[in-house]
């Protein structure tokens, strides 16, 4: 699995709703390894616009709005600032 933390596939899955977010979620970690060429919240946003660009239907952009907001809470910072 590739979204969200380490043993956390079944609260964190990588499809949901038929909406594939491995590729947004692997950008996503990779930025975040990468000091200094983004910050934390641009980072977020792109990572939410390309999951919302790939969503189909409204539930699909429910599932990129919640992701979103996951990524710019408390556990996103954590994850952020310990890639740092």
């Amino acid at each position: 699995m590739t979204c969200g933390p380490k043993n956390f596939d079944w609260i964190v899955p990588d499809k949901l709703f038929g909406l594939n977010m491995v590729e947004a979620c692997r950008e996503h970690d990779k930025l975040y390894a990468r000091p200094g060429v983004l910050t934390k919240e641009q980072i977020d946003k792109k990572f939410y616009n390309t999951n919302k660009s790939n969503a189909k239907n409204w539930l699909q952009r429910l599932v990129a709005w919640i992701y979103y907001k996951a990524v710019c809470s408390f556990i996103g910072k954590r994850v952020y600032d310990n890639n740092r």
